[in-house]
């Protein structure tokens, strides 16, 4: 097969993306589209699948010749084959021996939507006053620890040893999902530990805010949000902990687990080069997804699917039981020991001595401390007995015995388990 390049030639790359036409054939049909892994060599014949008796007969009877269009990774070439089917409408179109527009890749098409639109600067971006940034909720969500206390206390440290001058070079907006909450009540989801590190300072600066509205949030998955919080700390920019590995490597096993891929799957890699990874980071971060995808299904119905609950989901979870009389904690099944010296730490706040009730929200972060927390809980529903109990402060003795003091204990989990069919179970298991 005669090779030509459409493209600068190469004599080295992972993938390319190219097209074959039959020289001398005039009926359709006479091309064909594709990729293929490493170097092009002109040997690579396609799969035609429907058309592959006549593919076949014609490479025998014409001039076949592979033009290569492009080259690259493979997850980038892999993604060029199945926009081209797209564009040329391939299964419809006579001209092309290929038989249908799928090839398996299942393009983030909204999550990608909302990242060109920010590149191309499409989204409202307004100067706020640094208190009403500051009092926007701004959970985590691009790591799986609530704060990496070097991170801001070095950004701190870079504002104070500049005169707040280091802001004009870190000045990339805040991004906002507007009225994510409800109307007025926006999700600041990105530069937490900027507005971190400069609150410890003297400065308070005006921020410049990227709007994101409502019609294009909406779209979005809750994995396709992290990934979005994720891509605003760029690999090149901010420090990486094991912890951030982690959170990267969670949100892409909910993913995967949404969209019935796994750690192989040309879309993982893409996600992880667009994060700013390369070929070794990825090699780890693929380790990482299919261990925690090997870890999904045990102790599961045929049906359901374990999805990983981040520290920082379960702190907002736990922030909604909240109110004038009770307040919450959080902390994951696999670290319920450590329940009590949390609760101690809470005592600190006289606020907090004197509220009533106490929910201790549990969340789920591996499927192996899910499967153990029944044990876990039932030793931990005692224990918070008998802590009732001798917290219980009563006068007088018998019928005429009054209740000065109680303190309730009320366990609530974070349920993770999706059935496949897409159907969120969405319960809250009282203890």
């Amino acid at each position: 097969m005669e090779l030509r390049w459409n493209c600068e030639e190469v004599s080295k790359c992972d993938a390319y993306w190219y097209t074959i036409i039959m020289e001398g054939k005039e009926e359709y049909p006479n091309e064909y589209i594709g990729w293929g892994d490493g170097t092009p060599d002109g040997t690579y014949n396609g799969t035609p699948v429907k058309f592959e008796e006549l593919y076949y007969a014609d490479l025998l009877e014409y001039n076949a010749v592979m033009i290569i269009e492009k080259t690259g990774s493979e997850s980038e070439m892999y993604k060029m084959e199945k926009e081209q089917m797209d564009l040329n409408l391939v299964n419809k179109n006579q001209k092309y021996y290929n038989a249908s527009r799928s090839n398996g890749y299942k393009m983030d098409i909204e999550l990608t939507g909302v990242l060109a639109k920010i590149d191309k600067g499409e989204y409202e971006i307004t100067s706020e006053k640094w208190e009403d940034v500051v009092s926007m909720k701004g959970d985590q969500v691009a790591r799986s620890i609530e704060w990496d206390t070097d991170h801001y206390k070095w950004i701190k440290e870079q504002m104070n040893d500049t005169h707040g001058r280091w802001l004009k070079d870190n000045d990339a907006p805040v991004l906002v999902l507007r009225d994510y909450f409800g109307e007025g009540e926006h999700w600041r989801i990105g530069k937490r530990h900027t507005i971190k590190g400069i609150s410890q300072t003297k400065f308070k600066p005006n921020l410049d805010v990227l709007w994101i509205p409502v019609s294009d949030w909406k779209k979005l998955e809750r994995y396709d949000i992290e990934e979005l919080a994720i891509l605003d700390n760029p690999v090149q920019k901010n420090k990486r902990s094991e912890n951030d590995l982690n959170a990267v490597a969670n949100t892409i096993t909910k993913y995967c687990s949404a969209n019935n891929k796994d750690q192989t799957d040309p879309m993982v890699k893409s996600k992880l080069e667009r994060m700013g990874y390369g070929p070794s980071a990825i090699k780890g971060l693929k380790v990482r997804i299919k261990n925690k995808l090997e870890g999904s299904s045990e102790g599961l119905a045929p049906n359901e699917i374990f999805t990983p609950t981040t520290e920082a989901e379960g702190i907002l979870f736990a922030d909604g039981y909240r109110d004038e009389i009770t307040h919450s904690i959080s902390f994951s099944s696999g670290y319920s020991g450590k329940v009590f010296a949390q609760m101690i730490k809470s005592l600190v706040c006289p606020i907090v001595l004197k509220k009533p009730n106490w929910v201790l929200s549990v969340y789920h972060s591996d499927l192996k401390n899910y499967n153990k927390w029944d044990k876990k809980k039932a030793v931990l529903k005692k224990d918070l007995a008998n802590l009732a109990s001798w917290l219980l402060a009563t006068k007088g003795k018998g019928a005429d015995e009054e209740i000065i003091k109680k303190v309730t204990f009320t366990i609530r989990e974070k349920d993770p388990i999706t059935l496949k069919v897409g159907v969120d179970k969405k319960k809250e298991e009282a203890a």
